[in-house]
């Protein structure tokens, strides 16, 4: 019996033995396949990410830094680059930054690099961020953005908020301490929260249960000097909140409200600190002020269009170069249009085609206006005119043709013998 028992044995022995190495084999083929498919895909992430195409190359040649990506990231999807080189534009004309490259990921695993397919997995959703701005704490000079497929125009404000504030720092060191300054209590306790606990773990599947940020309510954030929780949650978020928002016209009635009617001291003076280091335009609270005037004159009493064309008419001749010209021509050339004074419309709104920074809303809104105007004086050839204008600005701009954004469609107009 000890003898079968034995052969027994040492047959089970051999059998566990191949079975192991078996086993040992696959795992190891799969770790090797495994190995050889991520190779593939960072391969495919530096090459095809970073193709060049026309409508890059003119970007790059324009802005002096590249966008890199997949195709149906950029060049396929209308306006991509169109709106990312509006807030750049934008943002160079304010204050001039440095910047390498800027990414748009894909959403698709087998797309992304390796951090961006541990996100993947890591990561409620598959991302961690609408944007992130990789200024690699200074050990090499190389500037990084990197934005999600599905960006929000506001993200690329945000992000570059960010670059300007390392970009700040690198110069003024003493620029974070001064913000931080205007973040303490009475008992000079930082009002921050965490970064990590509010904004990092809640992000993570795993610690979907365990971690839940802080909520604050509105009221209690803006009488601390914060416009959101998400600027509560760090400084550097902070900086990048308001700032970005200040970009938003969306954010106009708010800043006019803090600035103007509550007279919240601590959010004043972030924005005064913010023109101080042209984060946002020095003009910025001055602008706002204007528009509080605009907002005013919406009820359409005279005394309220009068005090906001002259308010507007000084701020324009005191900032000829302001980001702000176009806005402020078309809502003047609107008063005007609706007064049916339509020849000083038309001298307003083509003063606008003209302004150094023609936001893609702004401008093409000035060309409907013109349209409207010019078919009221039943000039058929000037309505049909600025009826193609509006498709051939239409066209470029869906196209990615960032031309547009620079030059509108002002060319178009003048081959066609219009006057500017």
């Amino acid at each position: 019996m000890d003898k079968v028992t034995d052969s027994k044995r040492k047959k089970i022995t051999e059998l566990l033995k191949k079975s192991y190495k078996g086993s040992k084999k696959a795992v190891k083929k799969t770790l090797q396949l495994t190995a050889l498919l991520h190779l593939g895909t960072q391969a495919n992430y530096c090459y095809s990410g970073s193709r060049t195409t026309p409508e890059r190359t003119l970007f790059e040649s324009e802005f002096n830094f590249s966008v890199n990506g997949f195709r149906e990231d950029i060049e396929d999807k209308e306006g991509s680059l169109s709106k990312i080189a509006n807030a750049a534009h934008k943002e160079r004309l304010e204050k001039p930054f440095d910047l390498n490259v800027l990414r748009i990921s894909s959403d698709d695993y087998l797309k992304r690099s390796i951090p961006g397919q541990a996100e993947f997995i890591l990561a409620k959703g598959g991302e961690f961020y609408d944007g992130i701005n990789l200024f690699f704490m200074g050990w090499i000079d190389y500037e990084w953005i990197n934005l999600s497929s599905t960006f929000l125009y506001s993200t690329i404000h945000h992000e570059i908020k960010h670059l300007k504030t390392d970009q700040i720092l690198s110069e003024h060191p003493e620029f974070k301490e001064r913000w931080l300054a205007l973040s303490r209590d009475e008992y000079g306790n930082n009002l921050h929260t965490s970064f990590i606990k509010n904004y990092v773990l809640p992000k993570l599947w795993f610690f979907e249960k365990m971690a839940t940020p802080d909520f604050f309510e509105s009221a209690e954030n803006e009488k601390l000097g914060f416009i959101s929780n998400r600027a509560r949650v760090w400084w550097y978020e902070d900086v990048a909140e308001l700032c970005g928002n200040a970009e938003s016209r969306y954010y106009e009635e708010d800043f006019a409200r803090w600035i103007y009617e509550d007279k919240n001291e601590k959010i004043i003076a972030k924005v005064q600190l913010a023109q101080e280091y042209r984060l946002i335009p020095a003009e910025f609270s001055e602008y706002i002020e204007v528009q509080k005037d605009h907002e005013e004159s919406e009820k359409g009493t005279k005394e309220s269009i009068d005090s906001f064309l002259k308010r507007s008419e000084e701020f324009l001749e005191k900032n000829p170069l302001t980001v702000y010209e176009i806005t402020l021509r078309e809502e003047r050339g609107e008063i005007f249009e609706k007064s049916r004074n339509f020849y000083k419309a038309i001298a307003e709104y083509k003063q606008g085609l003209l302004a150094e920074f023609k936001d893609y809303r702004n401008y093409l809104e000035i060309i409907e206006n013109l349209t409207d105007c010019y078919k009221q004086l039943g000039d058929r050839y000037k309505t049909s005119l600025y009826e193609k204008a509006q498709k051939e600005y239409a066209a470029r701009f869906k196209a990615n043709d960032i031309t547009v954004i620079i030059k509108g469609v002002n060319d178009f107009l003048l081959m066609n013998g219009e006057k500017l």
